[in-house]
């Protein structure tokens, strides 16, 4: 049976809530066999809480009108919709040209190397 190795990443993605279910019952063995590292993250657990109480309401604020003047005033402009359908339909026509372009060459089975590549035979005949 080998002993699962407990990170400090993964006590610290312990800590956000975000492990996959399978590691975050390692981590909680690996807790209740290491008092030290429990009380740590327990420590830490804390201080995460207490941050979220206080930053959450700022998250929620609306960004001061101040601030969005001075974003326009710098030059700064949302994309506008159109331009990124546009450029999305661009990438799907380009990749679509490439992939039809490229066609003949895959059913032919051709195959492509880089340079100073050389072919090996397949065959097992003598050398």
């Amino acid at each position: 049976m080998t002993v699962p190795v407990i990170t400090e990443a993964d006590l610290q993605s312990f800590i956000d809530h975000s492990l996959a279910p399978e590691k975050k019952l390692e981590v909680e063995k690996y807790l209740h066999n290491d008092l030290g590292a429990a009380q740590r993250v327990g420590a830490y657990e804390r201080q995460a809480e207490a941050l979220r109480r206080t930053l959450d309401p700022v998250g929620a604020e609306d960004v001061p009108a101040s601030l969005n003047v001075a974003l326009h005033n710098a030059g700064y402009h949302q994309p506008r919709q159109t331009a990124l359908v546009l450029g999305a339909v661009a990438g799907i026509f380009i990749g679509g040209l490439a992939g039809w372009i490229s066609r003949p060459l895959l059913e032919a089975g051709t195959s492509i190397q880089s340079a100073g590549q050389s072919q090996q035979p397949t065959g097992g005949g003598a050398p």
